[in-house]
Formats: C-alpha cells, sequence, structure tokens
C-alpha cells in the first residue's frame, strides 16, 4: 500500500470516534502510520493516566503558535505546568527574571496540590518555596505526597474565628465554601471548615510581604479572601484570580483591586480568571528594555 493511503487511512480511523479514545482503533491507526501523533497521545493516555497534562499537548501547541516566548516557556517547562490557562507561563513571560531568581508563591484553594494546580511548577521546576491553602479534608493526603509547601488546612477569609459550612466535592476543584458554591448537579458532601483571616493565615506561615505569584481559586468566595488581606502590607507582582464568569463577581474584583493599584492584563488569555499586575507595569516594561537595549545589557524588572 502507498504510503500516502496508509497516512490517510490511519488518519481516518482517529477521525472516526475521537471522544472515545479507542485503543483498538489506535494501534490500527498506529500501525498504518507510526508517526499518527493523535493515535500516539491515545495510547500514551491509556497506559500512563496520572499524566494528564499531555491531554493539553494541542492546547499548548496554540500558545506557541501564539508568541515565541511562550512557546519557548511550554517547552521548557511544559512536563511541570499543571495550570489549566498556563498561568504559570504567563507569568514568567510578564517578569522573566524569575526563571534565574528565587521567588514564593500562595495558593489558595490548591485542591489535590497537583491537578490544575497554578504552583505546582514554581515548587517544582523553579525550587520556590510557597505557602498552600486547602480547607478539603480529602486532599490533605494527596498534598502532602506531592507537595513540599507549607500547607494551611483552614479557609482563608475576610475575617477570623469560628467556622463555616464547606461543600466537599467529590471532585476538589469544584469544592467552596457553601454559601457561594454552586453545587448544581455536582456530589459531595458539607462538613464545618475553621475560618482565619487571610493575613493572619500568611503571617503565620512567614509569608514575605512582597510575593510575587497568588492564585486565589475558591469557587466564588475570592472576594472574601482579597478582603482578609492587608494590601497597605503586602505587594504582588501577579494575582491570580478566578471569577468563572460571574459578572457581579468580576466587577467586583475589578473595582476592589483596582483600589489598591492592580489592574487587569491579557483577558484574552485569562478565561475563567483575572490576571492582575500592579499598575503601569507595561510602560516600566517597556522602559527597562528600552534602557537595557541601549546598555547592551540584559532585561531584568
Amino acid at each position: 500500500m502507498v504510503q500516502w493511503l496508509r497516512k490517510f487511512l490511519s488518519a481516518f480511523l482517529m477521525a472516526l470516534a475521537p471522544h472515545k479514545r479507542s485503543g483498538t482503533l489506535a494501534r490500527l491507526a498506529l500501525w498504518l502510520d507510526k508517526k499518527n501523533l493523535m493515535a500516539l497521545r491515545v495510547l500514551y493516555l491509556k497506559e500512563h493516566k496520572d499524566f494528564s497534562n499531555m491531554l493539553r499537548l494541542g492546547e499548548v501547541l496554540q500558545l506557541g503558535l501564539h508568541d515565541s516566548q511562550l512557546a519557548r516557556l511550554a517547552e521548557q517547562y511544559f512536563l511541570h505546568s499543571r495550570a489549566q490557562r498556563f498561568q504559570e507561563l504567563h507569568f514568567l513571560k510578564l517578569f522573566p527574571q524569575y526563571e534565574q531568581k528565587s521567588g514564593y508563591f500562595v495558593e489558595i484553594g490548591v485542591g489535590d496540590g497537583t491537578h490544575l494546580s497554578n504552583s505546582f511548577l514554581f515548587e517544582k521546576a523553579l525550587g520556590w518555596s510557597g505557602l498552600l491553602v486547602e480547607p478539603n479534608p480529602d486532599c490533605w493526603e494527596r498534598i502532602g505526597a506531592a507537595r513540599d509547601a507549607l500547607l494551611d488546612k483552614r479557609a482563608a477569609w475576610s475575617s477570623g474565628g469560628g467556622s463555616l459550612k464547606f461543600f466537599c466535592a467529590d471532585t476538589p476543584e469544584y469544592s467552596g465554601m457553601a454559601s457561594v458554591v454552586q453545587v448544581g448537579d455536582k456530589s459531595g458532601r458539607e462538613i464545618e471548615v475553621p475560618i482565619a483571616q487571610t493575613e493572619d493565615v500568611l503571617i503565620a506561615h512567614g509569608v514575605p510581604d512582597h510575593i510575587p505569584f497568588i492564585s486565589i481559586d475558591t469557587e466564588g468566595s475570592e472576594l472574601e479572601v482579597l478582603k482578609g488581606i492587608d494590601f497597605s502590607r503586602r505587594t504582588f507582582d501577579f494575582l491570580c484570580i478566578e471569577h468563572n464568569h460571574r459578572s457581579a463577581q468580576q466587577d467586583a474584583l475589578i473595582k476592589f483591586l483596582s483600589a489598591s493599584g492592580y489592574e487587569v492584563v491579557q483577558p484574552e488569555f485569562s478565561g475563567i480568571d483575572y490576571w492582575f499586575v500592579r499598575v503601569g507595569h507595561d510602560e516600566r516594561v517597556a522602559l527597562a528594555a528600552e534602557a537595557a537595549e541601549d546598555a547592551d545589557e540584559p532585561l531584568l524588572i
């Protein structure tokens, strides 16, 4: 059989039922064309089910097509990238100095510590220290096994003391405070969890006043978490805050963080999040780039 026909039939087989990911079809397609990437991907994922980042191979390729800097970052850090929208790669593009120097992360609402974690790369690939905050007891064992960062098991909130109801979803990333989480058809259970003012959580673990990267993904209570931070004391380079397209939440987040000197960047990429940087960051980058070019020095901001 001529090579082009084998390739055509191989591609046709993988197009028959792409969502079923049939191992039999994939093996047949690979027999016809050993370079069929879709077939290789299907078989790889069936063999290595824990490597869910391979599911995002197509998204990584699209990311690289858009921007050469992101292409380099995606290639270099692909095995450690876990963030849903490549938040850590966009951060490193905006703040390239953190590839060369240590930083500190805070991730509030970390789930199991690995799947969709916005801070996994910083710890595992760059050696950063950090703090994880997760009140869901179903996740603690997995976090302990996968992560080295400090873990606070309380719910970060605008005020401290007492407890609140928390919905533990069977799928950890859908868990959140029962008063705000959108349960819908999700299965799980309600428990009581202790709450602490966010600032008190940071102080308790000796978190530095300047935090390069903070992620808050608490399924609806993000604003309450932010209200618990002392912005007269804390500064951030990059804040990744989920809004999940709740219009009231979106407006409130922008208003609150604008008052503290932060603005939204790259909304075309951030999806269900807002990414905030300090007002004027782009202008400072441009000036630093111009100065570095004049001095023939590397850009560090």
